[in-house]
């Protein structure tokens, strides 16, 4: 009789332990997936105001969104790091009218050679300063190669030189980089055009393509709810600014 009760007992608590296991997962995804929208809400924010400044319009913002956001959706990377590298780009001097052009190309030689997010991202600073010295010289070329970048073979063959002239170049005068970057980006989509979409039909393409839809997704889904945080924050500011004042002319708990 106990050794059947404590079976029984037993097996009703794993039964309720596992609903409650269950239910704390289904839980804290949705938690997640909140907390995921409000996160791709917040830096569109940040994009939005940060490409308005740069471009001079929100319009202009506005395309420039929509133009890496569908970059993103045809490559292995993720849409925060096509913002970045835009936002870097821009910075450095290139023109927004080029931006997604170079990024594309970017991001084909780094999809062709197998590279991550980091390799991104170390690419778009590499063609940045290029552009904003004026020159390509040897130490950003270097970059690239160890990048995993065939840079040197890339950019050679599209000035019409060996690679060894194309060293000597850049290590001495340095190479126009309005002649050479469009050159470079040239010869990476001659030889690369494309890279990016054949690896967003990967496995590791297919998660990021299919996360930066859900964040999209829930962006929009939480849109009401964004909103009245950033309300809620900005009363919040206000009375503690209140408070502050007050605290420093009549003392803390006269302010309370």
């Amino acid at each position: 009789g106990m050794i059947e009760w404590r079976l029984k007992y037993l097996a009703v608590s794993s039964t309720v332990y596992a609903g409650m296991a269950g239910l704390g997962a289904i839980t804290a995804g949705f938690t997640a997936a909140t907390a995921s929208g409000i996160q791709f809400n917040a830096m569109m924010e940040r994009s939005t105001i940060a490409f308005n400044s740069m471009l001079g319009s929100a319009g202009a913002a506005a395309d420039m969104l929509g133009q890496l956001y569908g970059l993103s959706l045809r490559s292995p990377f993720e849409f925060e790091e096509f913002v970045t590298g835009a936002q870097r780009l821009i910075a450095y001097g290139v023109a927004a009218k080029d931006v997604e052009r170079t990024l594309r190309a970017i991001g084909d030689a780094v999809a062709a050679v197998g590279g991550s997010n980091d390799v991104f991202n170390r690419m778009s600073f590499s063609i940045g300063q290029m552009v904003s010295q004026g020159k390509i010289t040897a130490r950003e070329m270097r970059e690239l190669a160890m990048a995993g970048i065939p840079a040197w073979d890339l950019l050679a063959d599209a000035i019409g030189k060996t690679v060894r002239e194309t060293k000597q170049l850049s290590e001495t005068v340095g190479i126009d980089s309005s002649l050479g970057v469009p050159a470079l980006l040239g010869g990476i989509e001659e030889r690369f055009g494309g890279m990016m979409e054949q690896m967003d039909n990967t496995l590791e393409g297919l998660k990021t393509s299919a996360i930066d839809l859900i964040k999209q997704s829930m962006g929009s889904a939480e849109e009401d709810l964004f909103d009245e945080i950033k309300y809620k924050l900005m009363d919040f500011r206000q009375w503690m600014t209140t408070f502050n004042e007050n605290a420093r002319q009549i003392g803390f708990m006269g302010a309370l």
